[in-house]
């Protein structure tokens, strides 16, 4: 099993030597925790897969974003992320689908999912699911067992006035807003170094799965325009 305590003192002292020497010479470490977080991904995608059967073969190293990062439009130079991150999705890191999303790192760990960022016509699919079927999302981000681990929808990229084309007295017009449609939730420590974490992990993408499979359909939708 992965060993998150020692994952995180790793990327805290990363965080402090974030440069190519540093790096090089702790690699060896790296690539350990690595390897205990692919196969700790692996197994979480098996069981998951067990829910959500679209998983079914998809392979942890697809699902893990790299950690070198991409400097050439950011004005921080840092080389390397601070975190391990990693995407579930039948289409892995670089698709287009919905999917479960982990995040570790010190202080700032969570459990997320759903479509972040989406193309246009993705958007507007989604808008067109909620506006229709909103009565099935409303059940979906009321369940108790979503709420359990989940307050709604992010709130982190949303439009100042509504999307043009639905009505204004629309009881959700403020979903409407949204130009990415997902949920998350934090993980403490306590949590994250606890024996229970993978069951906890799955536990809470098993809450998720519903909405998952809600934008799913919202997409599936596009095959018939």
């Amino acid at each position: 099993m992965a060993n998150f305590r020692q994952i995180n003192d790793f990327l805290t002292r990363l965080g402090k030597n974030n440069n190519r020497e540093w790096f090089q010479a702790n690699k060896s470490e790296y690539d350990l925790l690595r390897s205990q977080f692919v196969v700790f991904m692996h197994e979480l995608i098996e069981e998951l897969s067990y829910i959500d059967i679209s998983l079914k073969g998809v392979a942890a190293k697809n699902c893990i974003f790299r950690i070198y990062r991409d400097v050439r439009f950011s004005n921080d130079k840092s080389p390397y992320k601070t975190n391990f991150g990693a995407f579930i999705s039948a289409s892995g890191v670089k698709g287009n689908r919905p999917g479960y999303y982990l995040h570790l790192e010190p202080g700032q760990s969570f459990l997320a999912g759903g479509l972040y960022m989406p193309p246009t016509h993705s958007i507007k699919a989604v808008r067109d699911e909620i506006y229709f079927n909103s009565v099935e999302l409303v059940k979906i981000l009321s369940n108790p067992e979503f709420t359990r681990y989940f307050d709604g929808l992010d709130r982190d990229d949303v439009m100042v006035k509504p999307p043009k084309g639905y009505p204004s007295d629309f009881a959700y017009i403020e979903w409407l807003k949204f130009r990415s449609f997902t949920v998350s939730s934090g993980i403490g420590e306590d949590q994250l170094y606890a024996g229970s974490i993978r069951q906890y992990l799955l536990q809470g993408y098993k809450s998720m799965y519903p909405f998952i499979r809600f934008l799913n359909k919202a997409l599936d939708n596009l095959n018939y325009l």
